[in-house]
Parts: C-alpha cells; structure tokens; sequence
C-alpha cells in the first residue's frame, strides 16, 4: 500500500500493489543502492510518501517510469537507514562505491584467453579505476568474492530468500576503514586484497552536490562552469539538432 497525495486531488491517496523486482542500481551517475519495483500507481505528489506491508513501512516512493505502465519504485528502509546513520553528525558523506569497469565471465573464449579452471566463477576487472603501481585491482583479475559471499560469472549474489542481486550491494554491507575484503584470482592464484572504495568519483565535469552553479551574465549570454548536472539536462532536455547546436557554444572553464 503506497500513501501519498498525487495529482488530481488534495485528500490522501492509497494505491494497492505488488513488489515486481528488487535489484541494485543507479540511483543516479555516481551513487547506487537497493530499489524496489512496484506495480502500485505512483504519480507526482507521492515521492516521500510511506509503502506499507504487512503494517510495516518497507519504504518511501520515490520515482516511476513514464514510458512504461504500473512501473514504479521505492527506497527500502535499509538505504533510508544508512543516509540517517551518514548525516547524524550533521554532514553527508555519501555511499562508497567502487568504479572500477568489470566484464562478466559467461563468454568461454575469455575463460579460455584468462586459463582458467571451470571451477572458477566471478566478474572479470576490464579496467581498474586507478593506474597506480599500489593500488589493488589489475586488469584481467576475477573477482570470486566480496567479503565471505561468491560471486557467480554474471556479477550477481545470492542472499536471503535466495534473491540475486549484483555484488556491489555488498560494499556498503564490508566497508570498513575506506575498504572492502575482496578474493581475486590473478594468473590462477588466489589472492585477497583490500579493495579502496570512495564516495564520490572524481570527475572532469563534476557534480554540484546540491549547490548551486556559478554563473555571469552578459548581455545576452550566459557563462556557466560545465557540471554533469548541466550536461545532463542538455542530453535529456534538448532535441539531438538542438544539442549539436548548444555544444559549439559550450566552454569547459
């Protein structure tokens, strides 16, 4: 049971559904954790508002899709846990992540390139997100496991009630001190390491956090320092001849 206040009135609405999936995405660029899909109707004026089940609040609506029917989705109270137990010392450190590039490993001609043995199963690391000499990860290592928990060839974890999910939820589960435990196979020796993970990605165009830009008008012209958050909107807002456009005049500072 989904509450909230939706379009098309001003009393208190209550839609009815089912959980379709649960899966661990991007919430946006740099940041993921659990959501949870619903068939509920969810409209504009529901974000925020409590899903129930079982008389228990499982979650907050935050989102639909809006070229697809009764697709829609929550935060589960664990994300909702973890921002509370971030910010209860007054600043927001955000959720580590790790940005490495992986590969899955169902293709039997990589297995075959890597030489490795059939019992071996995980994610295969195709670009590690640091080239320095010190840091943990190689290209072509396998990730077998993240803490205790095996990863099969897909990425993917089996935790309670035999949900699959993708590996990365475990980070915010081990993260300790800034790392993770983490098994790799590398040139078919086993090997545990301890795996940095970060907040936040560092990026050419960066973030504004909730900030606001900086920005000089002249005359008729507008100077903004280039954001993802700026770029972003371009991408989604603007026709693709329109874009073209806008990019000519665009300068990163």
């Amino acid at each position: 049971m989904v509450y909230g206040y939706p379009t098309g009135g001003t009393t208190l609405s209550i839609t009815k559904g089912i959980v379709s999936r649960i899966e661990f995405s991007a919430y946006h660029s740099s940041v993921s954790g659990l959501r949870i899909q619903i068939d509920a109707a969810i409209n504009p004026g529901n974000s925020g508002g409590p899903a129930i089940a079982d008389g228990k609040m499982i979650g907050l609506a935050f989102s639909r899709l809006g070229e697809a029917e009764n697709i829609g989705y929550i935060i589960p109270c664990e994300e909702i846990d973890l921002f509370l137990d971030d910010i209860a010392h007054g600043t927001y450190k955000g959720k580590p992540g790790c940005f490495d590039e992986f590969q899955t490993l169902e293709n039997p001609a990589l297995r075959a390139f890597l030489k490795l043995d059939k019992s071996v199963q995980g994610m295969v690391v195709h670009q590690p997100s640091s080239a320095d000499a010190d840091y943990p990860l190689k290209e072509w290592d396998v990730i077998t496991r993240i803490g205790d928990v095996p990863v099969d060839d897909q990425g993917m974890i089996t935790i309670k009630n035999d949900l699959r999910i993708r590996f990365t939820y475990m980070i915010q589960k081990l993260v300790k001190n800034g790392t993770i435990p983490v098994t790799v196979v590398r040139a078919n020796h086993e090997v545990k390491i301890e795996l940095p993970v970060y907040p936040k990605r560092t990026l050419v165009l960066p973030e504004l956090d909730g900030a606001y830009p900086p920005y000089f008008v002249y005359g008729p012209i507008v100077f903004s320092e280039a954001t993802s958050d700026y770029i972003g909107g371009l991408i989604r807002g603007a026709k693709a001849a329109n874009f073209v456009f806008l990019m000519s005049f665009m300068v990163i500072l």
